[in-house]
């Protein structure tokens, strides 16, 4: 037999019901649970008149099938024992041959201000027919409400899960099938599951996020990961989840999150990455001296041709408006460059000779011109600088390959210059070089080139280095970053000669430095 208590109705909607229909009645259980009173409605219901009515208990039991007294001897112990309200429904017996029985629903509580003493309501079953059909009615648009949503996901190619934390299980939504290509994939799994999927390189920040999110830091956990399907292959997901419930310890208890697949975004944002490095590529290759503004003026760009012209490190002119740059020949050429970008802004191409000068302080008379680029609606958007020597500065002087001693540099003495093998073991260096990098020459003979450059330019030049080995190039530049003895990083500008014996073959690399500390302070203060 089945003893447990149905769950309480709504009282107002009930109790409405009831006196429009006039089917119910009240009943009062006291003297320590020996007698239940009935009102009139109550002792008309059970078939015993139209009056007030006192029973005893044994009296009230014989009033119903046996099922029904256990049901009612249930909910009596459940009203003694707690303060919340109670329901049941019993079968009163039928009186005399033939007499049909009757189920009613019983509603009962605690006395408010009485100890000991119990108050109910009982009324015919069918009166409460209009309630519960209305109650279903809620439930057909409740279960439509939520398949409309659930087959729209699932159009959506959306996926939904839901974690019970405490336990590690993980329920999920039918996309998870379609995600990993295997329709007889379980919807029920765990979190062990979830973590053996995900590529070995992406499941560390996973965890990371996953805690911080737990930890407060955040509102939302918004991942990105690879996961691994039935094929064999990664598939590119995004996951963003939330905690919903909490334990009575403040730790999580239940997550939901929605994921998506994303691997065609990820594909387009890599094919824009890698047409950004071409880009990168050939505007850094060019001669003449490129650049990309924005329409103020300010620069968003500048190719490896003005850093190296002006000594600066790369990058530093991000940022800062065309004009201020430290290559204009004097105040004059600034006020003329400014007017020129602000009509260039206004849709007009711009063209001039004017005169730069370099970091060595050498002028040079370029041929500017500002072009205005415009976007999709018309608007203009960048603004592309362009430079291009009429006078070009003379030649850096060439090195007779195998006439340079391969351990003396004596005429670079007064330069910042040192010889290096082709794997970066020093050689032989100036005075100057062990002056800036606070090294005497003796501790610079016993180290390699590796050893004083900066960790996170070590393979910077590798490209050149390459290219040298492979014949391709016999000379570059570039700016780095070195180490002193110190500590200190040392901003340089670096030009890189191969020397190579009379048959062809590599034989040393000659490096020319140059400080940049100077002209980067010098930058910093124009800018501010």
């Amino acid at each position: 037999m089945n003893h447990s208590l149905q769950k309480t109705p709504d009282v107002d909607n009930v109790f409405s019901l009831l006196e429009k229909n006039g089917l119910s009645g009240t009943w009062l259980l006291e003297d320590g649970g020996l007698h239940v009173q009935f009102t009139e409605g109550a002792s008309r219901l059970h078939g015993r008149g139209t009056g007030k009515v006192r029973f005893s208990r044994e009296e009230w039991h014989d009033l119903y099938t046996p099922a029904g007294m256990e049901n009612l001897e249930v909910m009596l112990g459940e009203l003694a024992n707690g303060s919340a309200p109670a329901a049941i429904e019993v079968e009163i017996r039928g009186r005399g041959e033939g007499a049909c029985s009757r189920h009613v629903h019983m509603i009962g509580q605690r006395h408010p201000e009485l100890p000991g003493v119990l108050i109910g309501a009982c009324f015919e079953r069918s009166c409460c027919n209009e309630f519960e059909a209305r109650e279903r009615v809620l439930e057909s648009k409740v279960d439509a409400t939520d398949f409309f949503w659930r087959n729209t996901i699932d159009r959506l190619q959306v996926g939904l899960w839901d974690w019970d934390f405490q336990s590690g299980r993980v329920i999920r939504s039918p996309f998870w099938r379609k995600l990993l290509d295997d329709p007889d994939e379980p919807l029920d799994t765990w979190t062990t599951d979830w973590e053996r999927r995900i590529h070995p390189d992406d499941l560390p920040a996973c965890i990371e996020d996953i805690q911080a999110h737990f930890a407060g830091h955040s509102d939302v956990c918004n991942l990105e990961y690879r996961l691994l399907n039935r094929t064999g292959e990664y598939v590119w997901v995004q996951d963003r989840s939330r905690v919903i419930e909490w334990d009575e310890c403040g730790q999580p208890s239940r997550i939901v999150g929605i994921y998506l697949d994303i691997g065609q975004e990820v594909s387009i944002r890599q094919n824009l990455a890698e047409r950004d490095r071409q880009f990168q590529a050939v505007f850094n290759s060019m001669f003449q001296f490129v650049g990309m503004l924005k329409p103020d003026g300010s620069v968003l760009e500048c190719n490896h041709a003005v850093y190296e012209m002006t000594g600066l490190p790369q990058g530093h002119m991000h940022g800062v408006p065309l004009w201020e740059g430290v290559w204009w020949k004097n105040d004059q050429v600034q006020c003329d460059v400014k007017q020129w970008v602000c009509r260039a802004a206004a849709g007009e191409f711009v063209r001039h000779e004017v005169d730069i000068i370099d970091r060595n302080g050498i002028p040079h008379r370029v041929d500017f011109s500002i072009k205005p680029v415009y976007g999709a609606n018309g608007e203009i958007r960048w603004l592309v600088t362009e430079g291009r020597h009429l006078n070009p500065a003379a030649p850096v002087e060439s090195l007779a390959p195998v006439a340079v001693n391969p351990v003396e540099i004596s005429d670079y003495h007064h330069g910042t210059v040192l010889l290096v093998d082709m794997n970066c073991t020093i050689l032989s260096v100036t005075p100057a070089f062990s002056e800036l990098i606070g090294y005497s020459e003796e501790e610079l003979l016993r180290m390699n080139f590796v050893e004083i450059t900066h960790p996170d330019d070590l393979g910077l030049d590798q490209g050149y280095v390459d290219g040298m080995l492979s014949g391709d190039c016999d000379y570059y530049s570039m700016e780095k970053r070195l180490v002193s003895k110190h500590g200190d990083v040392v901003p340089v500008d670096m030009e890189v000669t191969v020397l190579r014996r009379s048959n062809g073959s590599l034989l040393h690399m000659l490096k020319r430095i140059r400080d940049l500390r100077p002209a980067w302070h010098e930058q910093t203060l124009r800018r501010y």
